[in-house]
């Protein structure tokens, strides 16, 4: 349910940046591809970092990343100088995607169940951003990683809370 729950914060998150492309800086076609680019170059970097750090901590740090960048946006609209500044802080953003796959490989048998899981939740958030834009508009952008978060850190505590008090750690 967490992989799930990841994949359904990333495709929200993603989205969120798309349409952060549309709403403060360029509506053209190309936005879509340019933060798809900046989203890979981080997804590559989270690839090839070392697992030292909570899988939280960098969930927190992508959404600070995102949030950060929609207010340099919402206080500097269509300013083509704020467009690379928004790309760093996608890729900022994409750290968190592979790092979950260098974080969570241990906890799956098998590799294809956490693709399964994640990519599952990835099109279900997809498919929430894109129905959520057309009846949300804007509060989309503004609450729609924050939401992504809290149901995966809601879910979290959940299993904490389920599991035998011996076997309970810190990380969750």
């Amino acid at each position: 349910m967490l992989a799930f729950l990841i994949g359904n914060y990333f495709a929200l998150l993603q989205f969120a940046y798309y349409f952060l492309f549309e709403a403060f800086l360029t509506s053209r076609a190309i936005s879509y591809f340019i933060s798809i680019f900046f989203w890979l170059v981080g997804f590559l970097i989270g690839l090839n970092l070392k697992k030292r750090l909570s899988l939280k901590t960098v969930l927190l740090f992508s959404a600070a990343a995102f949030y950060i960048s929609l207010l340099i946006n919402v206080l500097v609209p269509f300013n083509k100088n704020v467009f690379f500044i928004t790309g760093i802080f996608i890729s900022a953003s994409g750290i968190a995607p592979g790092y979950f796959f260098i974080y969570s490989k241990e906890m799956f048998t098998k590799v294809k169940q956490l693709f399964f899981h994640e990519n599952n939740g990835f099109v279900f958030g997809t498919l929430i951003s894109l129905v959520l834009v057309l009846f949300a508009g804007r509060w989309v952008l503004y609450l729609g990683p924050l939401t992504g978060i809290m149901l995966f850190f809601l879910e979290s505590f959940y299993e904490y809370l389920n599991l035998p008090i011996n076997n309970r750690t810190d990380e969750v």
